[in-house]
């Protein structure tokens, strides 16, 4: 009954999907049937997504996706997290997501005069028709959550252990928030290209799209960070990970778009370049999406379990990313600017920090698909195609290196721009503002070498320098915006507090980057009674006790570790735990708190002669990156809000 239930609504949600398709030249007013299907689209693939979630929460083992990825052992919160743990119930989360943003293009707030807009929303809601469709037959043909298990099955494998955590309780549904949210910037911008209609209007719409896909993006970037931080032990925030890093291009990408579809909505212009920028950066989200599960990149946390069907999702994500491309090449001659605008112009510093973006995106790309490339060359050089020639890995030194003479000047162009008018730049307070954000970015490093008392290199301490230019350029400009008044806070418009909120965030963020990487200190100890302790900058560790126990699962093997400083002293217990029924290991690490800096304490195994390793790792100012990542979504939200407001006034 389940598994008939669920496949049903999928085939319902298919079927509603071609209809929309079908309607896309209607010669009958569709108006208000184009937002019925839409909703009841959405509504559809929402009652499939609570269907399978119900099933893994009352441990329905009549499907087969619930006996391999639940158990009784399994707490019911981690169950509803159980229902998109895997391939097939990812992809219908995605799915879900994507009908969301389907309704979203189907309503598309902000496009003013509703009859003269109808064309270009017909063609958006069928694009996203189109892509539903698509997915929902290879969900359908290949890759169902609701196939029936076989009868008689009483028990389940349980989930990952590493997915048994709160974070990834949000982790992915921030992610394909993001991800799938793109699909509306692509949707619409090819709608625009198609019937003519790429201007001031659609530029804004795409702003208001693009943003919220950005916000829930970032939110899902930094969420995985935290998680990979303290669950996986890659050894710090970022491990350069094929999972981590094909995200990151379609944020960068996505970021370029936004400041793109800004100049668009503001001036008309760039409207060539925006609508690229969507197509790329929707393609980023769909490859990102499912190259992981194409069995062509391994990853901590991939879904490579049957690479034929990652084959055919990276030709779907193929064809559409080319669909999109011929759309553009058709029509894109057409979109001519109007107007130009002067070297210091605000335009000129987007188009600037857009280029470098999209060569920052093209860097991780290549960085991360390199071992893909090398192989399938050692393949043909050895007269074989079944994917098991020699592959190169990647260090982190490229990505640094490569990324610093893009990533530098870009800081330093985000700190500029603020300063400048559009079209024209106002040259007359430019010298000044500039002077005083420099002094006070001067200072705010100064202050931090004074207060911290780290070697830090040259390359390094620019970095420092070109943060703190970011975040106080925005700060000097919003100063300047409020004239030190503070009635003029409550009249100032919410994207003024977005712009200041999304620059200090990443300058935040920036500060805990470089921070974390300069000051990164790591020791492994060994403990035992007759060296019972250690001391490590200033932390004295010492071996209470070691102890074997048994979880929901799980035996762990955990260290009872007394930490004293001159700030008193904790009891903390690092552990390591071996799940039995996947046989897999995992380690409980404990992160101290000092101020700004973390100290990260892992336990090892214990050897034979009754001794026990320890790995302690002190990060200063690694919280920092999180902090600034909240603050850039508080940005991102107080823009949305500006967004909304900006409809409400215009449809008053």
């Amino acid at each position: 009954m389940t598994s008939l239930v669920g496949n049903g609504l999928l085939l319902l949600a298919g079927l509603i999907a071609l209809l929309q398709i079908l309607l896309v030249r209607g010669a009958i007013p569709v108006e208000r049937l184009h937002r019925a299907l839409a909703i009841a689209q959405t509504l559809v693939l929402a009652l499939a997504f609570v269907w399978l979630t119900a099933a893994f929460v009352r441990l329905d083992w009549s499907l087969w996706l619930v006996v391999q990825d639940s158990s009784a052992d399994t707490p019911w919160w981690y169950r509803i997290g159980a229902a998109w743990g895997q391939h097939e119930g990812s992809l219908l989360l995605w799915l879900l997501v994507l009908s969301g943003y389907g309704l979203f293009v189907a309503l598309t707030p902000g496009l003013p005069r509703f009859d003269a807009a109808e064309p270009l929303r017909r063609q958006a809601v069928a694009i996203v028709a189109l892509l539903l469709l698509a997915f929902l037959l290879f969900t359908g043909m290949t890759s169902s959550p609701f196939v029936p298990a076989p009868p008689g099955i009483t028990a389940g494998l349980g989930l990952t252990p590493v997915l048994l955590d709160p974070a990834l309780l949000l982790h992915p549904p921030l992610l394909y928030l993001g991800y799938v949210g793109l699909s509306a910037s692509f949707a619409l911008a090819l709608a625009g290209l198609m019937t003519g209609s790429v201007d001031r209007a659609l530029g804004a719409i795409l702003m208001r799209a693009t943003l919220l896909a950005w916000t829930f993006l970032t939110a899902g970037l930094a969420l995985g960070s935290w998680w990979a931080y303290y669950e996986l032990g890659w050894g710090g925030w970022w491990a350069w990970d094929p999972v981590e890093n094909l995200p990151l291009v379609s944020w960068l990408l996505a970021t370029a778009l936004l400041h793109s579809a800004t100049v668009l909505a503001k001036r008309g212009l760039l409207a060539g370049w925006t609508v690229l920028l969507a197509i790329l950066a929707f393609s980023a989200s769909l490859f990102g999406t499912f190259f992981v599960r194409s069995g062509l990149l391994t990853s901590v946390h991939s879904f490579a379990s049957d690479p034929t069907r990652g084959l055919v999702l990276l030709a779907l994500s193929g064809a559409a990313t080319l669909a999109g491309l011929a759309i553009y090449a058709w029509r894109a001659p057409q979109l001519q600017p109007r107007e130009g605008f002067g070297l210091l112009s605000r335009e000129a510093a987007l188009v600037m920090n857009n280029a470098l973006l999209s060569a920052a995106a093209a860097v991780v790309l290549l960085g991360t698909l390199y071992p893909v490339f090398q192989s399938l060359v050692t393949d043909l050089r050895d007269g074989r195609l079944d994917g098991t020639g020699d592959t190169a890995w990647v260090a982190a030194s490229y990505f640094v290196a490569a990324l610093a003479p893009l990533m530098l000047p870009l800081f330093a162009l985000m700190g500029l721009g603020p300063f400048l008018a559009w079209k024209r730049g106002q040259t007359r307070s430019l010298p000044r503002n500039l002077v005083v954000a420099l002094i006070a970015s001067l200072s705010l490093v100064m202050l931090l070498l004074l207060a911290w008392h780290q070697q830090i290199p040259p390359l390094a301490l620019a970095s420092f320098l070109l943060a703190a230019w970011l975040g106080l350029g925005a700060v000097v400009d919003f100063v300047q915006r409020t004239g030190l008044k503070a009635r003029r806070l409550f009249t100032l418009p919410l994207r003024a507090y977005a712009l200041l909120l999304a620059h200090v965030g990443l300058s935040v963020a920036l500060f805990g980057m470089f921070m974390s990487s300069v000051g990164l200190a790591e020791r492994q100890f060994l403990l035992s009674e007759s060296q019972p302790e250690v001391q490590f900058d200033g932390e004295r560790f010492r071996l209470l006790d070691q102890r074997l126990s048994q979880g929901p699962g799980y035996e762990a093997f955990t260290l009872v570790l007394q930490v004293s400083d001159a700030r008193g002293t904790v009891e903390i217990s690092p552990s390591r735990r071996l799940y039995l029924a996947q046989g897999m290991p995992t380690s409980e690490s404990v992160i101290m708190r000092r101020g700004i800096t973390d100290w990260v304490v892992a336990a090892g195994l214990p050897r034979r002669d009754g001794s026990v390793e320890l790995l302690v790792r002190r990060m200063p100012g690694v919280v920092l990156i999180w902090l600034g990542a909240a603050v850039m979504v508080l940005g991102g939200f107080f823009g949305l809000g500006a967004r909304l407001l900006s409809v409400r006034e215009s449809r008053a």
